[in-house]
């Protein structure tokens, strides 16, 4: 695997393994339950691949995945904000909040910062061993 900027690479890895905790922690503040278990694992599955992509750093996949985690903040933005008003689901929908804000932010970040852009600039041959 071509690494163009290691600490690119790592910031990388720093969205991916919030990407991962933000997963458990959805299931977990969800709740585990039987009926969702397709849901989950199919959540997990996502996030393992988006995490795949930030570890390789193939061209234009920042951008695919900074666009999933601001697509995703901004559809649920407006439900969480109306749950604040409901007592018992109001916690939830402050770390729902929280975790839109955290996604924005690793958006721009995987998006804008030179070194992670840098990162991003292998060929699907540089990762195969392609010629």
């Amino acid at each position: 695997m071509k690494t163009n900027n290691t600490s690119g690479r790592n910031l990388a890895m720093v969205v991916g393994v919030w990407i991962i905790i933000k997963t458990v922690l959805n299931m977990l503040i969800d709740g585990l339950s039987f009926s969702q278990l397709g849901g989950d694992f199919v959540n997990i599955i996502i996030a393992v691949v988006e995490v795949v992509l930030l570890l390789l750093g193939i061209k234009y996949t920042n951008y695919a995945i900074a666009a999933i985690l601001a697509i995703v903040a901004i559809v649920h933005l407006p439900g969480n904000i109306q749950g604040l008003f409901n007592f018992s689901s109001m916690l939830a929908c402050l770390i729902y909040i929280a975790e839109a804000a955290i996604d924005v932010i690793c958006a721009i970040v995987v998006c804008l910062a030179p070194s992670v852009k840098e990162h991003f600039t292998n060929d699907i041959s540089d990762i195969s061993g392609g010629k």
